[in-house]
């Protein structure tokens, strides 16, 4: 839970800077208005499907994981449902990751 709400301060940040964001796991963005894809347990295929499914709405640019468990799981997605560039890290401003990944995702 800990993991989900210093995400969704992350993602929250990181909307009102204008990235589209959405939370996929088990525990909901609490005040956050961040959209949640939720499921009931971490796991590769409900990882998976959740993934594909926001996939389908947008296409995914870049993931935020939670820790060390999501970084693992997410290593057996399939490479199109992982984003454009490696993870990001909470470490990192949402504002800086924001702009970093324009400039690796858009084209002149």
């Amino acid at each position: 839970r800990r993991g989900a709400a210093r995400l969704a301060g992350w993602l929250e940040e990181a909307r009102r800077a204008g990235a589209d964001v959405a939370l996929v796991g088990a525990s909901p963005p609490g005040e956050a208005q961040v959209p949640h894809r939720p499921f009931d347990r971490l796991g590769p295929g409900r990882l998976v499907r959740a993934l594909d499914a926001e996939n389908q709405l947008r296409p995914i640019d870049a993931l935020l994981p939670a820790g060390r468990r999501d970084r693992l799981a997410l290593r057996l997605a399939p490479a199109e449902l992982r984003g454009a560039v490696p993870p990001l890290s909470t470490k990192e401003s949402p504002d800086r990751a924001r702009s970093g990944l324009q400039r690796a995702t858009r084209h002149p």
